[in-house]
């Protein structure tokens, strides 16, 4: 099923009350106040509305409500990679409450999985507003790279990179900074550190048994979060994109 029109009506009517209150008080946005509906979000992608309170096929009875999210492999996809492919689907169903089903005939909107580029390993974001978002699996091409197609995965759900946060690489409303980083051996990189506004920080009440409220606490070991990268080129903390905040989150 999907959520009620009267639902995301009332929701989408909250979100604008609260915007036009900040904007007369002449407050900042904080972030971590917008409704997860399918208005602006709270999310950079665009969230996938098709739930259920009943539990897949495979997955155990333990959320109140299910996020369906369909694909389906392109032509030319490998059985080495939907091996591969299929556990990193069947980690997100077995740990989370979405849903990353395989269906074939899926309609619109879908992922269709396929490989496009084979130097790289990349999703679009969120759901499609009509159509599909491919998600190329490319260099992703075996068992081995599991972890980079949860990864990828998560991007299809509409997750941007943890360190893509506002309170990432800087202080924002009292949070942060996460990172101290070293920008000048970040090079080609740079944009993958720098704050994005629609990166997940956290979310309204959006009711029922909502179990994340206001501001959600940094994730140094999110699955969408970057190892500690280094470059040979450069000498200064010899050569670490970055340091944690605190430092013992480094390992």
């Amino acid at each position: 099923g999907q959520i009620p029109p009267d639902l995301l009506q009332k929701l989408d009517a909250e979100s604008q009350q609260i915007q036009k209150e900040r904007a007369a008080s002449g407050l900042p946005d904080p972030l971590w106040d917008r409704f997860c509906d399918d208005g602006d979000g709270c999310m950079a992608g665009y969230p996938w509305i098709e739930r259920t309170s009943v539990a897949p096929e495979g997955m155990l009875s333990q959320w109140q409500e299910y996020v369906i999210v369909r694909y389906k492999f392109d032509a030319g996809v490998d059985d080495t990679r939907k091996e591969a492919f299929r556990a990193a689907a069947a980690d997100w169903r077995t740990h989370t409450c979405v849903a990353v089903v395989e269906d074939a005939n899926a309609a619109e909107p879908y992922i269709m999985v396929g490989i496009y580029d084979t130097g790289s390993c990349w999703a679009y974001m969120g759901r499609p507003w009509s159509g599909y978002h491919q998600l190329n699996l490319g260099w992703c091409n075996s068992m081995s790279h599991k972890g980079s197609m949860v990864h990828e995965i998560g991007h299809g759900i509409g997750i941007n990179h943890e360190q893509k946060r506002p309170d990432g690489s800087q202080a924002h409303h009292g949070k942060g900074p996460h990172l101290e980083m070293f920008w000048q051996n970040t090079e080609s990189w740079a944009s993958q550190y720098t704050p994005d506004s629609w990166t997940y920080v956290g979310s309204a009440n959006d009711g029922g048994n909502d179990p994340q409220i206001g501001y959600a606490p940094y994730d140094f070991e999110s699955i969408m979060h970057y190892y500690r990268q280094r470059s040979s080129n450069h000498a200064v903390n010899d050569g670490y994109y970055f340091n944690t905040i605190p430092s013992s989150a480094q390992n």
